[in-house]
């Protein structure tokens, strides 16, 4: 500002002699002052930026710092020493419980003040979406037509006959109970088995289930007095028993019968939950 005074003096004497003219007296006026203006006020205080971080409450180091010091001035009270000594020691470990409590305090501040500082940046969406895994479509056996012999076992050739739907069972033995379809249907699958293995074994050795379109699966009757129903039933029939010995290289007729609901359709046989066989 105090040049621009002098240079304001220079200009008017320079008038005064004249120097230079009256407008350029004054542009050179206006130029100076508008100058001025713009200057920055050097005076003007900056805000002050930095953050304090207040911590509130007391921390459990502070509370520990100051409860064993206060003991340990307590304890020494007790001991048999003169009482000045004691007062002494009393207020020193005082003193001392409190220098702590400051250095773990100021050691806080600093801590909460730091982390307050730091900032993570935000986590970051990917724009592109990975395509959703596709199920993979459980593979279908090959269903194996009627009159064909399919091997279920190492040992063991299969084939279905035929099949019928029965109201009910009875034997000859006027003792014995019927089976009857309790609400369902009953289903007789007629098989054929081979035995092409080298051990001698019973008929039924495996799984045997029926299987709807809807993929409900229905299991043989395994009752014991319907069991005995339809043993008695089928060897009437002239069909060997399921309790019959299968020898090596040979061959046997019987039956599996099996309740499914009334509304089951397009059933198949399943022999050991992969083998798949048409009833019909």
């Amino acid at each position: 500002m105090v040049d621009n005074v002098e240079k304001l003096k220079e200009i008017k004497q320079l008038l005064d002699e004249g120097a230079i003219t009256e407008e350029e007296f004054s542009s050179l006026k206006a130029k100076l002052l508008s100058d001025q203006q713009n200057l920055p006020d050097l005076n003007e205080t900056k805000p002050n930026t930095k953050s304090t971080t207040r911590r509130e409450g007391i921390s459990w180091p502070e509370i520990l710092a100051v409860f064993f010091g206060l003991m340990g001035g307590l304890v020494y009270l007790f001991t048999k020493q003169r009482f000045s000594k004691k007062l002494v020691v009393f207020l020193l470990a005082f003193l001392w419980s409190g220098a702590c409590s400051s250095i773990i305090s100021s050691s806080s501040n600093q801590l909460v003040s730091s982390k307050s500082s730091e900032t993570s940046p935000p986590p970051t969406k990917s724009s592109e979406t990975s395509p959703p895994p596709t199920k993979k479509q459980p593979t279908k056996s090959a269903i194996t037509p009627i009159n064909s012999f399919k091997k279920v076992r190492d040992d063991r050739l299969l084939q279905v006959n035929g099949s019928e739907v029965l109201e009910s069972i009875w034997s000859e033995n006027k003792f014995i109970d019927p089976v009857k379809s309790k609400g369902g249907k009953l289903i007789a699958v007629y098989i054929t088995i081979k035995n092409v293995g080298n051990e001698s074994g019973n008929l039924f050795w495996t799984d045997f289930k029926l299987r709807d379109q809807q993929g409900r699966l229905f299991d043989s009757i395994e009752d014991i007095s319907e069991v005995l129903t339809i043993n008695m039933w089928t060897e009437e029939m002239g069909l060997d028993d399921s309790g019959d010995q299968l020898f090596p290289g040979g061959t046997a007729k019987t039956v599996k019968v099996f309740r499914v609901s009334p509304d089951a359709k397009n059933l198949e046989l399943v022999v050991n939950a992969q083998n798949v066989f048409a009833i019909k």
